[in-house]
């Protein structure tokens, strides 16, 4: 199963007042919503997914990465310069995404 790629943007819906319109970036109706919060909620589905993916993807490349799990005394695990890198960039997906749901 697949989903309309976004991003997707929220449009007031006049024909159906006081919702609003979910559209992707081809003009395709998403769906409607009548909650401000709602609209901005799921306008902002396809990043909170790629961002979960992402993160995902970032969890199995840190577990592999021998570099992140050095012999030492503590046993902790400790971030390479990569997966430190990857690390940053997600946090930035994930910042975004929330602020596109939540503003």
């Amino acid at each position: 199963m697949s989903h309309t790629p976004g991003p997707w943007a929220v449009q007031e819906d006049s024909y159906f007042a006081p919702r609003h319109g979910i559209y992707s970036s081809s003009g395709d109706l998403i769906s409607r919503v009548v909650q401000d919060a709602d609209a901005k909620l799921n306008a902002a589905a396809p990043e909170l997914l790629a961002f979960a993916k992402a993160h995902e993807a970032w969890e199995a490349d840190f577990i592999m990465d021998n570099e992140c799990w050095p012999l030492n005394a503590s046993g902790l695990p400790v971030f390479s310069e990569s997966v430190h890198e990857k690390f940053l960039a997600l946090q930035q997906t994930r910042n975004a995404a929330i602020k596109k749901a939540t503003e």
